[in-house]
């Protein structure tokens, strides 16, 4: 896919987020943020909050090791989906009340629909495997 497919801003996350993956306690901090926004602001996510939490949940197994079976670069586009949705100041201010979120949701979309092959194996895994939550 070319660059010209993907959502405004999405390369600068995509970058940010290969830097992350060398650091486990940067990684850690941006999934952190990310759980404690959609939590603060799961009344402006319901088109995507469900979707959101699926990324989370695949970065925690990844970070704690529970489940490693993701190419690198569906890692790359999950952890770039959480930075992109952690900056509030990204293609659409996320204080712009209505419209705030609607870029985030398109770029949690467009990386369901990169992943949407590992993601089923995740969440096949996922219900078969009790894991802190």
């Amino acid at each position: 896919m070319s660059n010209k497919d993907q959502p405004k801003g999405f390369d600068k996350a995509k970058r940010k987020a290969e830097e992350l993956l060398n650091n486990g306690t940067k990684l850690k901090t941006v999934l952190d943020k990310g759980i404690k926004k959609a939590k603060d602001e799961n009344n402006a996510l319901s088109g995507f909050f469900d979707d959101l939490q699926k990324l989370f949940r695949m970065l925690k197994a990844y970070i704690t090791g529970h489940y490693k079976d993701f190419s690198v670069s569906t890692l790359v586009y999950v952890v770039a989906g959480i930075v992109y949705f952690v900056n509030p100041f990204d293609v659409l201010p996320d204080f712009i009340v209505g419209l705030g979120f609607i870029d985030d949701a398109t770029v949690i979309a467009f990386v369901i629909k990169k992943i949407q092959t590992e993601l089923t194996s995740f969440t096949l895994w996922e219900a078969n495997n009790t894991i802190e939550k």
